[in-house]
């Protein structure tokens, strides 16, 4: 294939699906791994992608574009996650009732917590998954509208299954974040479940790595709040939040 084939090639399948690693770019196009690299930063110069470490981001911002299918995501700035969800499991502890958000870097957090004498409320079919191997663990997972793409579980119903719980603390993904809007997502009821779920925590962590932030998407679901604090690996002076720790 033609470089200038590839090119293109690269820029449907990451528009079309919203993400893409450069493993499955390079599957796509039958190059190489470096071949796949060097386009993509081709295309980020050109602004019509975003690269990040192990893939690319669509700019289209859409909810089709940016509701992106799970495997595209998970292998994505992965050392980031690793490092946000570790630091994110400091804060759990023994017998506390916990919710765990959908997310390529909650299910990081997931595989972290082992040995503690938890709770774990999560509408992630992944985050479920993987936290049947703790054997100390008590998972329940809530029920409603399953989304294919991300394996998560949204809607009325699960809004209504979410409304029975006190959590001490909560562990929530974001598609973006900016000074401006604050914590967004591209469909509407992922926002309207992210937004109940932190009302119903004493203390909520938003795990983001520095890909996300000052991105924008239609919905926002939380702001600057005392009750709040973002997890990432971005600087924190240059962010109005009052609450944020830098990993």
């Amino acid at each position: 294939m033609l470089k200038e084939q590839r090119l293109d090639v690269i820029l449907k399948e990451v528009n079309s699906k919203g993400a893409a690693s450069l493993k499955e770019l390079a599957k796509l196009t039958q190059a190489s791994i470096s071949s796949i690299r060097e386009d993509v930063a081709e295309l980020d110069k050109q602004k019509l992608l975003k690269r990040v470490h192990g893939g690319a981001y669509s700019l289209n911002n859409n909810s089709s574009a940016n509701d992106v299918e799970y495997e595209s995501r998970s292998n994505i700035e992965l050392d980031a996650k690793i490092k946000l969800a570790t630091k994110a499991n400091e804060f759990v502890q023994d017998n506390l009732l916990i919710f765990i958000d959908s997310g390529t870097t909650t299910h990081q957090l997931a595989k972290l917590i082992n040995n503690k004498n938890v709770t774990i409320v999560t509408n992630s079919i992944n985050v479920a998954t993987e936290l049947k191997s703790h054997s100390n663990v008590t998972t329940i997972l809530i029920g409603g509208l399953l989304k294919s793409n991300t394996f998560n579980v949204v809607g009325s119903l699960a809004l209504d299954n979410l409304k029975n719980f006190n959590f001490d603390i909560g562990f929530i993904g974001a598609n973006g974040y900016s000074n401006n809007l604050g914590f967004t997502t591209p469909e509407i009821n992922e926002s309207l479940f992210k937004k109940e779920a932190i009302l119903k925590c004493k203390k909520s962590y938003i795990l983001l790595d520095k890909t996300k932030i000052n991105s924008e998407f239609k919905y926002t679901f939380a702001t600057n709040n005392k009750n709040i604090t973002l997890i990432t690996n971005y600087k924190k002076k240059d962010l109005n939040l009052e609450n944020i720790i830098e990993v």
